[in-house]
């Protein structure tokens, strides 16, 4: 029988409750992995810093996943790998071809450290 050695799931729906919250028994299902050196780590469709309130409560040590796995960062946010797509791509398919519009809203997607509104998605941990 092979030996699990990696679980990795996904948050909102899985891990969190569609009222975003963290409840004790994700919490305890998590622990348990830790427990037995089952290696555990999250993928979502948030941004990395969307996840950040998950970090401390599940003890999250490897690699984790925003953006649908397009970016990967390490627990303090130190980039692993990123896929962007091109600015060019973009233009053309989402604004239309509209570069008018380009420069600021293209400056927002693909920097990095272009300011975030923490208050779009909080989850909660429950007590």
């Amino acid at each position: 029988m092979n030996k699990v050695s990696l679980v990795v799931s996904d948050v909102d729906g899985t891990l969190v409750t569609g009222s975003k919250v963290l409840t004790p028994r994700a919490i305890a299902a998590v622990e348990r992995l830790h427990a037995r050196g089952i290696g555990f780590s999250i993928c979502s469709s948030r941004p990395p810093f969307g996840l950040r309130m998950l970090i401390e409560p599940l003890r999250l040590a490897l690699p984790f996943g925003g953006y649908n796995g397009g970016t990967i960062v390490t627990p303090d946010f130190s980039i692993v790998e990123q896929k962007l797509v091109p600015p060019v791509a973009i233009e053309r398919h989402v604004l239309g071809g509209r570069a008018d519009h380009s420069q600021s809203r293209l400056q927002r997607l693909f920097d990095p450290s272009a300011p975030t509104d923490p208050s779009r998605r909080q989850s909660r941990v429950q007590a």
